[in-house]
């Protein structure tokens, strides 16, 4: 973040200047206004965001590689909020969502529809809710409706593998002690 704010760029929150990245979404915006055309602008956006997706693709390796039992406890963890729980808020339903979806990412939850999760992630916006009840909604209202949505369109999404039962699969058979 520091290297994009010194190419004149920022970074911030999901909902813009002065907010949390929630799910670890962020808006990646020009500060100049001056100076350069749009083409320029568009350029240097376009290779400083090819950087970010090389530095994530590099980190989620390094977190695979060097943490496997940590991940898939997160992202199991994750699956199981996100399939059972009857309130979410939308800091956790975001959280959880973007580290399901890292899941899915690394195969950690196969056969995962992305596109069902990049969907869910809009859907349970208190915009998108209110705008599906046709009403203004509380924010207790919000959460509950979140959930239901949530727990209903993952029902297709399988369990994450399971650490366990993948490292006895491939482990080799015990030595019998008949010998």
């Amino acid at each position: 973040m520091n290297a994009v704010s010194k190419i004149g760029l920022a970074v911030r929150g999901l909902y813009g200047e002065g907010t949390e990245a929630l799910g670890n979404l962020f808006q990646v915006s020009n500060q100049h206004t001056l100076g350069e055309t749009e083409s320029e602008l568009i350029s240097r956006i376009e290779g400083v965001a090819e950087h970010i997706v090389q530095a994530e693709n590099n980190a989620r390796e390094k977190l695979l590689h060097e943490s496997p039992t940590m991940l898939r406890d997160q992202v199991g963890r994750a699956y199981a909020t996100l399939r059972f729980a009857h309130i979410l808020n939308s800091k956790e339903a975001l959280t959880q969502l973007s580290l399901l979806r890292l899941g899915a990412d690394l195969d950690l939850v196969t056969t995962c529809d992305r596109g069902l999760l990049d969907a869910l992630l809009l859907e349970i916006q208190p915009a998108h809710l209110q705008l599906a009840a046709q009403r203004e909604l509380s924010p207790e209202e919000r959460d509950t409706r979140r959930a239901e949505i949530t727990r209903q369109l993952l029902k297709s999404v399988p369990e994450p593998l399971n650490v366990s039962l993948d490292s006895a699969e491939n482990a080799p058979p015990p030595e019998s002690d008949d010998e």
